[in-house]
C-alpha cells in the first residue's frame, strides 16, 4: 500500500529548488548537491522542496528520473503546491481570516522527517499516490490549455491596449491579469469590487501576474511556450519559502519583484550556479 503523511510546515524551513537546481543535484560530481547540504542542511528543521510541476517535468525523463531516485532517497525532500491549487489554499486561508497558506502536497514514508527513516524507493512510493499519479496524467493537458488561454487573453482590446502604454505598462497588466485570474477562476464578475486588502493576500497570483509580464508580454517579439509557463507557475510558492535556488533569468526576475514590492520579503534568492564547483 502507497503512504505518505502529514507534515506541518511551519516547522521547517524550506529550501525550494526549482527544476534547473532539482537537475543539477542529480548530477554526479559536479558538488552542487553537497554545496546545498554544507550550505543549509547544517541544523534540524531544514526541508528541500519542490514544486508539483518540477516533479511533472522530472518524469518525462527516464534518465533524470532515475537520478532523482537516488538524491530523493538520500534528502528530506517535500512536494509542495504553486498556482492554481495553492491560490486554492489562499483563498481557504482569507476566508477563515487565518495568515497559514498549507504548502504541503505529500512526502514519501521513506523521507526522514519526524523521525521517519528514508528508504530507497521513496520516488516510487510518492508517484504512485493515486493523487499524484492522475494530477501528472492530466498536467500537459492542464498546461496547454492555460497556455492557451493566455495567448488568447494577449490578444483581447484591453489587453492589446495595454502592450502600447510606454509608462506605467506593468502596473496596469498585474492589475488587469489578477482581475482576470478572479474572473475565470474564482468566477467573480468583473463589476464586482475587489476587497483590496484580501487581493493582496494572494500571494501566487501576483508573484504570477509579475512573471507573466516579465516572461511572457513585456517583450512582443519573445515567442514564449510551455517551458516558460511551467518556469512561471513554479515561481509562484516563492513567497512562502525561506530559499529559492533556480537560474539566472528566473532570480533575475524574483529580485526585480523583491525590490519592487513586499511580497517575497525575508527569502533568499540564489542562483544555481553560486554552488558546486567552478570552472
Amino acid at each position: 500500500m502507497n503512504e505518505s503523511y502529514s507534515v506541518d510546515l511551519q516547522d521547517y524551513k524550506i529550501i525550494y529548488l526549482d527544476t534547473n537546481a532539482a537537475s543539477e543535484i542529480c548530477k554526479p560530481d559536479n558538488g552542487v548537491l553537497s554545496d546545498l547540504i554544507s550550505e543549509f542542511l547544517i541544523e534540524d528543521g531544514i526541508v528541500f522542496g519542490i514544486s508539483f510541476y518540477t516533479l511533472y517535468e522530472i518524469s518525462k525523463s527516464k534518465k533524470w528520473l532515475d537520478r532523482f531516485q537516488k538524491v530523493l532517497s538520500l534528502l528530506p525532500i517535500v512536494l509542495l503546491r504553486s498556482y492554481f491549487p495553492l491560490a486554492h489554499e489562499e483563498f481557504l486561508s482569507v476566508e477563515a481570516n487565518e495568515e497559514y497558506v498549507s504548502l504541503f502536497i505529500a512526502a514519501p514514508v521513506g523521507i526522514k522527517i519526524d523521525g521517519k527513516k528514508m528508504r530507497p524507493d521513496s520516488l516510487q512510493v510518492l508517484m504512485n499516490m493515486p493523487y499524484v499519479a492522475e494530477g501528472l496524467n492530466a498536467m500537459e493537458g492542464n498546461l496547454t490549455v492555460y497556455l492557451q488561454e493566455l495567448t488568447s487573453l494577449f490578444q483581447t482590446e484591453s489587453f492589446l491596449k495595454i502592450r502600447k502604454i510606454t509608462k506605467g505598462k506593468r502596473d496596469r497588466f498585474i492589475s488587469a491579469f489578477v482581475q482576470n485570474e478572479f474572473k475565470t477562476k474564482f468566477h467573480i464578475p468583473e463589476n464586482v469590487e475587489l476587497d483590496e486588502d484580501k487581493v493582496s493576500r494572494f500571494k501566487s497570483m501576483h508573484v504570477l501576474a509579475n512573471c507573466v509580464y516579465e516572461r511572457m508580454f513585456a517583450d512582443s517579439k519573445r515567442q514564449f511556450g510551455l517551458s516558460d509557463l511551467v518556469d512561471v507557475l513554479i515561481m509562484t510558492t516563492v513567497p512562502y519559502v525561506h530559499v529559492f535556488v533556480s537560474e539566472k533569468n528566473s532570480i533575475g526576475i524574483l529580485r526585480g519583484i523583491k525590490n519592487r514590492t513586499k511580497l517575497l520579503e525575508g527569502v533568499g534568492l540564489h542562483k544555481v550556479s553560486e554552488f558546486g564547483i567552478k570552472a
